[in-house]
């Protein structure tokens, strides 16, 4: 340990990953520690590029080699030295497993403990408790294979028979010409691509329809490609049947609500298990008893099995079974069917079922890290929340916290606060102290502790009246909705708020423009020009002023270097050693081929523009289609991007207001979007507000769901969903002005008094 380490400190020297500047820093162990800062100042960074990477690379390497292939491989971050490093525990952002078949049991791994109860219990016992599971062929219906439901798809809604695959055959939009799964079955090479569908032979209309999975090779250009054929049936069905909800994009639901057609399994009854499975019990009750009762339900039979001969020699494993049980309910879950499938929670409530596990363990001397944990809370829940961190701390871990909300900054140990801008103009420690000593620190954190909550001035909108139809917990009914304004949708996690406005009230609006919770996660070649549509503009505009081809300004086709195919990087595999990465000897980084750099435009060439930030391309774009969806990114406030910077690289906040940015230059009438200031830093949020009314002020109609307080205090119109979540939630409580909320009695009316209340002096 260096000499001048404080004891039981966490050191971090000299941190250079992403847009850190040498950062240096001290985290006291066992305490609970919040970094924050502005949206891109670098937070991501030091928590999980630099503390997590290092510490889980660590880890790796006391295994031995053949483990380590088997794991995921982190590089060595660009730091200086980090010492007192411990074990760490992530919790992030990223959604629960896409899968149709996972449920609130089998996410907490209730589901798994509760099979190997019967296993041992059961008479006769059972050898295997996967002879229990629907995620197994020996336990689950062959009927529905295990999904509970049978799924019909109209194949005359998918196909259009009288066009060919380049004529646009395949209807449904993620099969569009041109895009990656288009592109799947036009260069597999086993059909013409300008003969229509009906004119094929019978083998190749069943090859394109249901063909067997095979390994094909492919021929790309100059390249050669080898890669899993399947036919279009089954590879619709493991792309958005098998797959949850929640990862598909709003967009897309609205399709495939349109060709499918969903049903209970006549074989199961929606139990998704075999006949034989369904046929053990346990002090009177089978498998499925126990599943679709609610916590206490399952608690009372557990208390039923320890008083019989086979539950006393399992007592452990009753005993894990409460643990479980007390954990799901202590996060304020138990109004949760355990059978619930996880594709249909809201994002508040997947992010606490994820703490679940955590809270079962009694190590000590580990760093929690938590990536915005409040995502997707009501102010209500957050309590819960704190306690959780605490107890985490009080048992000996250090808690790392990358936070924005108000509430747990101050609950804060110790704060770190990065910036002083996003970007290039972030990456430094800005303030490191107590809360007390951050309030007069002066940085944008410091400012916006010191802002005052403000409610909009009340505004004269006219409304209309809905009737809808109800969903999961929300029930038919009516609700008032402003026919041009910023309407918020708030209430506790859980409540119905998406189900009302996604389900609810989406389908009755005349083509909304949604943009719901999923992130973009783009991968190496993914960039702010590709994701905001305007990089075949780009390439255009440089050929029309080139003389050129379009495909020669692209760093994935004929432009590439043809050193680092375009990566601007060399990656070197080095088996279950770390992955090596290095520059580009050839384009220097710049990806492309030497002669394409050549060409210029007034002065810039194809990568000078793609280094170039979005104010600057602003300004050498002039007008047209280009600068008006680079105006979008500046509204938002992410001007300081570069176009030709990896989606990969940006911040949780930074990706979902390019998101924002990208979904509210479509053009539309209605914009719905779900929890927008999400990953943003307080001072972000006006800027976010500003491009919501500048919507507003075109005409159109704005429905948020949102749970920052500021957010809904700035409303036209509020609608509050509560009281409680899941069966005791789905009603409307209020609807009209903020102003008028205060006077009730709901969860949303409280913290809104007390917000407002509670201003700094």
């Amino acid at each position: 340990m260096p000499g001048d380490q404080p004891v039981g400190t966490i050191r971090v020297e000299r941190s250079r990953v992403n847009n850190l500047r040498d950062v240096t820093v001290d985290i006291r162990k066992q305490t609970i520690t919040v970094i924050t800062g502005v949206s891109g100042s670098g937070k991501s960074s030091l928590a999980f590029g630099t503390i997590t990477a290092e510490s889980q690379r660590l880890m790796n390497d006391t295994y031995p080699a053949h483990v380590q292939s088997a794991l995921p491989r982190y590089a060595q971050p660009d730091v200086d030295g980090m010492h007192g490093l411990t074990a760490s525990m992530v919790v992030d952002q990223n959604p629960l497993p896409a899968d149709s078949r996972a449920t609130v049991a089998s996410a907490t791994d209730v589901y798994g403990l509760l099979r190997l109860l019967f296993a041992r219990t059961c008479s006769p016992p059972l050898d295997d408790p996967r002879a229990l599971s629907y995620s197994d062929p020996r336990g689950r219906c062959e009927n529905c294979e295990g999904q509970g439901e049978a799924v019909d798809i109209d194949e005359s809604k998918l196909v259009d028979e009288t066009r060919s695959l380049n004529g646009g055959a395949l209807t449904f939009p993620a099969f569009s010409v041109g895009s990656a799964n288009w592109n799947f079955f036009a260069s597999s090479g086993f059909f013409d691509n300008d003969l229509p569908i009906e004119q094929y032979t019978e083998s190749k209309r069943e090859l394109l329809l249901r063909g067997e999975r095979q390994r094909i090779q492919v021929q790309n250009g100059s390249r050669t490609g080898t890669f899993n054929y399947e036919g279009l049936i089954p590879k619709f069905r493991r792309l958005f049947v098998e797959k949850t909800r929640r990862s598909v994009p709003a967009e897309t639901k609205a399709a495939l609500d349109a060709i499918m057609t969903r049903t209970t399994c006549p074989e199961c009854h929606g139990s998704r298990l075999s006949a034989q499975a369904r046929s053990y019990t346990v002090a009177g009750r089978n498998i499925v008893d126990c599943m679709t009762g609610t916590v206490d339900e399952l608690s009372g039979f557990l208390t039923d099995v320890e008083t019989t001969p086979e539950g006393r020699r399992v007592g452990p494993l009753i005993s894990a079974l409460r643990g479980r049980l007390d954990n799901i309910a202590l996060l304020g879950l138990t109004y949760m069917g355990l059978d619930r499938r996880t594709q249909t929670l809201s994002g508040g409530e997947a992010q606490r079922l994820k703490l679940v596990r955590h809270l079962s363990s009694s190590l000590s001397d580990l760093t929690y890290i938590f990536d915005e944990p409040t995502s997707g809370l009501h102010a209500h829940d957050v309590t819960r929340l704190l306690d959780l961190f605490r107890s985490l701390r009080d048992r000996g871990n250090t808690v790392l916290i990358v936070e924005h909300d108000r509430a747990i900054i101050e609950a804060a140990d110790e704060v770190i606060d990065l910036g002083p801008g996003a970007g290039e103009a972030g990456g430094t420690v800005v303030f490191q102290g107590s809360v007390e000593d951050l309030r007069g620190a002066g940085t944008p954190t410091a400012d916006h502790l010191a802002a005052p909550v403000i409610m909009a001035e009340p505004a004269e909108v006219e409304t209309s009246t809905l009737t809808f139809t109800g969903a999961h917990n929300v029930a038919d009914g009516q609700v008032e909705l402003p026919v041009q304004g910023l309407t918020v949708v708030t209430g506790v996690a859980g409540s119905g708020k998406s189900t009302l406005v996604m389900e609810c009230l989406a389908p009755q609006l005349q083509k909304p423009v949604i943009v719901d919770q999923t992130v973009p996660r783009g991968h190496r070649r993914s960039n702010v020009a590709t994701y905001l549509g305007i990089a075949e503009d780009i390439r255009k505009h440089f050929a029309q002023a080139t003389n050129s081809s379009p495909a020669l300004f692209s760093a994935n086709s004929r432009g590439a270097c043809p050193e680092c195919e375009g990566l601007g990087s060399i990656f070197l595999d080095l088996a279950h050693l770390d992955p090596v990465s290095y520059t580009c000897p050839a384009c220097e980084g710049h990806r492309f081929a030497p002669h394409v750099l050549e060409k210029r435009v007034d002065g810039r060439n194809i990568s000078d523009v793609l280094q170039a930030s979005v104010t600057a391309a602003q300004d050498f774009f002039g007008r047209g289609r280009i600068r008006k969806r680079l105006a979008t990114m500046a509204e938002v406030g992410l001007d300081y991007l570069t176009l030709g910077q990896p989606v990969v690289s940006l911040s949780g906040g930074e990706r979902q207001r390019l998101k924002v940015a990208t979904r509210t230059a479509t053009g539309g009438r209605t914009y719905i979007l779900d929890e927008p200031t999400t990953g943003l830093h307080g001072t972000d949020v006006p800027r976010m507000l500003d491009a919501l009314r500048h919507l507003v002020d075109q005409g159109n109609n704005v429905i948020v769901i949102e749970h920052d307080l500021s957010v809904a205090l700035q409303a036209d119109w509020l609608i509050d969903v509560g009281p409680e979540a899941g069966a005791g939630g789905g009603r409307i409580l209020f609807t009209g002005p903020p102003a008028m909320a205060l006077d009730h009695d709901t969860y949303t009316a409280r913290h809104l008094r007390l917000a407002l209340k509670e201003q700094p002096s």
